[in-house]
């Protein structure tokens, strides 16, 4: 995922521009701060070329979901999966008030204190939220992939764009 204004801090210095996966990774503990840094960075161009098909993303999502929820998916009602999305939902409107907070100068005790980390947090809560999003529609039977290119094409058609999935 390349955020463009993502931001990165290494040593008290901010970067623009460097895709949130790249700033992620460049800072976790454990094994891989004692990887060598020609590996990391072979790892992470490895990564950012990959195709990301939408399956592959629901894939691993699901099988994550299992490993978390011993009784499976099924365990959580689609209401329960539905108020999780929503409350993801609910998180990016509030790193968005956070961000508009920064542009109009407001004060703000807690949170991101430029623009580059107020999207860096909606882009978080984004992420939470689609993942959500697409644990709901599984549970449901819903192809979401389908139901996005069906939803696209539909308005497109009945608003007289050309643009088609």
């Amino acid at each position: 995922m390349t955020i463009e204004t993502s931001t990165e801090y290494n040593n008290g210095t901010v970067k623009e521009g460097i895709p949130a996966f790249r700033v992620m990774t460049k800072h976790l503990p454990g094994p891989w701060a004692d990887t060598p840094e020609a590996a990391k960075e072979e790892f992470i161009k490895a990564y950012e070329d990959a195709p990301r098909p939408f399956q592959y993303i629901s894939r691993a999502n699901i099988e994550r979901c299992r490993m978390w929820h011993p009784n499976g998916v099924q365990e959580w009602t689609i209401s329960d999966w539905a108020v999780a999305m929503a409350g993801e939902a609910g998180e990016a409107c509030n790193a968005v008030k956070k961000l508009r907070r920064i542009e109009t100068g407001a004060r703000q005790f807690n949170g991101p204190k430029s623009h580059p980390e107020a999207v860096q947090a909606i882009a978080i809560e984004l992420g939470d939220t689609f993942l959500y999003l697409d644990i709901l529609a599984w549970r449901l039977g819903v192809d979401l992939e389908r139901a996005i290119i069906d939803t696209f094409n539909r308005v497109s058609i009945r608003e007289g764009f050309p643009q088609r999935l």
